[in-house]
């Protein structure tokens, strides 16, 4: 193994453990910034939403698991905050959290169309969408399975 897979598996199995002694659960790692200063950025979230002092707080725990440990050739931070807007979720876990409101659907069939609906809920068979076409026309519920797609982006709504 390279050092960089055993930094990532380090930071994913301290990130995992840490959440769920906080009630939470990763979304996504990832790594960013630039050589001189690395970012391990993480993405959490709880079932019902997560507030941003359990945001502060996760970081701090994870930090101190880290310590000093020389991950890098260079300085590290870290910042731990939820999926936003425009963040592409791939976990159905994490789309909990968004019912009621615009998200944006892609697949992984490419010469599938990207779907624009309300997220009303998740259920075994798939996530339901309210997709209404036209504001004079009645709204259609749509299933859609989830293995079928690529990921959900939550969308802005005027």
């Amino acid at each position: 193994m390279t050092k960089q897979t055993d930094t990532q598996q380090l930071i994913q199995s301290i990130a995992d453990r840490v959440c769920l002694e906080s009630g939470a659960f990763v979304v996504d790692i990832s790594l960013t910034g630039t050589p001189r200063k690395r970012v391990i950025d993480i993405r959490v979230q709880t079932d019902e939403g997560i507030k941003s002092q359990e945001c502060v707080e996760i970081a701090r725990r994870i930090n101190e698991e880290l310590g000093d440990q020389d991950l890098f050739d260079s300085p590290w931070d870290i910042q731990v905050g939820s999926p936003g807007i425009g963040f592409k979720i791939r976990n159905w876990r994490a789309l909990k959290s968004q019912t009621g409101r615009l998200v944006l659907v892609t697949f992984k069939a490419t010469d599938r169309p990207v779907l624009k609906g309300h997220l009303k809920s998740i259920e075994p068979s798939g996530i339901i969408l309210e997709i209404r076409k036209d504001r004079k026309q009645p709204a259609e519920l749509v299933t859609v399975d989830f293995e079928a797609t690529d990921h959900v982006v939550v969308d802005i709504e005027w």
